[in-house]
């Protein structure tokens, strides 16, 4: 279903760095919604008198109550109300959904969520969108019963499907895409990497060391924004500057940094910069071994950082999972 999205703010340039967009049309791909047209405007009188689309309105709690008291003959039946904020009406086919702007994005699925349709996720590393579109295709999902949509952020896919009709069949779909992705698959439910490395790490009752250079401390500052408690599976956290141009130097320090983890798991990055490649080298320590990697990305400084904490993240799930199979992604 198709939508069009009014955003009204007080002040464009005081008030849309506060408002997610990505965040906002992510919530709306994960519950089968299109939106067709995205319009940022100041608040306004606004009458929907002449609108015939699917609406999707956004502005302060206030200024909604204004906008609904005032849209009532155009606007239908109130048909829906998640937790008192995302209202819902109807007119004949037309559906018009007012939602606060600093509302749950996520709320948003609750209103679209149809009784009569199953629903499942997958989130996956590393694989491009045409090798996923390929391999579904080989599943052969069933036709109109049987609906996908994907996010891709930072070398993940996160994977959304509804169907309806029996349960045995969507387990079935589920047994088949979980087989033709499970190299490349960390989660069938909301769990991000974070979350799954520190359920990991409590699970086997091991300890986290990082050693960071010239990543901004992406690595452990995204752990602990992930989990207040994950300070407790952290051992050692050093940010430092390494600036060994080969694998071997490298690989000297990693020795040397593992012979203070006394057996816990270790994590050591180093980010090399140039003009037009930016590269890491990274060292996963596990079960008294040492695992190497490197990869290069064709991008911004910043963009990098998220490709590779997602790489590095994903790397380490695999190990603490102990799957001796290693993946790595050049990302062009």
């Amino acid at each position: 279903m198709q939508y069009r999205m009014l955003i009204f703010l007080d002040d464009l340039f005081d008030n849309k760095q506060s408002l997610n967009l990505n965040n906002l049309i992510q919530a709306c791909t994960k519950s089968f919604i299109d939106i067709k047209e995205v319009i940022i405007a100041r608040n306004q009188d606004y009458s929907f008198a002449q609108e015939n689309d699917n609406l999707i309105v956004i502005a302060k709690s206030n200024d909604l109550s204004q906008y609904i008291s005032n849209n009532l003959p155009y606007i239908g039946q109130q048909i829906k109300n998640v937790q008192g904020k995302i209202v819902l009406f109807r007119k004949n086919d037309i559906n018009v959904i007012f939602m606060p702007l600093d509302c749950d994005f996520e709320l948003l699925c609750e209103i679209f969520k149809d009784k009569n349709k199953k629903y499942c996720q997958f989130h996956l590393f590393g694989l491009k969108e045409e090798e996923i579109v390929r391999r579904l295709d080989d599943i052969k999902l069933s036709g109109e019963d049987f609906e996908y949509r994907l996010i891709f952020e930072n070398l993940l896919c996160h994977m959304y499907f509804s169907y309806r009709g029996q349960q045995n069949v969507l387990d079935d779909y589920q047994s088949k895409i979980a087989i033709a992705f499970q190299q490349n698959l960390y989660s069938e439910n909301e769990f991000t990497l974070e979350e799954i490395v520190y359920r990991l790490l409590c699970l086997k009752d091991r300890k986290l060391s990082i050693w960071e250079s010239g990543t901004k401390g992406i690595l452990h500052g995204s752990l602990l924004e992930s989990n207040e408690e994950f300070d407790n599976v952290l051992n050692k956290i050093k940010i430092d500057r390494l600036e060994y141009d080969s694998m071997d130097k490298f690989y000297d320090e990693v020795v040397r940094f593992k012979s203070e983890l006394q057996g816990e798991v270790g994590l050591v990055v180093q980010c090399d910069q140039n003009e037009d490649l930016i590269s890491y080298k990274f060292a996963i320590i596990d079960g008294g071994q040492i695992f190497l990697y490197k990869t290069s990305f064709k991008t911004n400084y910043e963009k990098s950082l998220k490709f590779a904490k997602n790489a590095i993240l994903f790397n380490l799930y695999k190990k603490l999972k102990q799957n001796e199979q290693t993946f790595m992604s050049n990302a062009l």
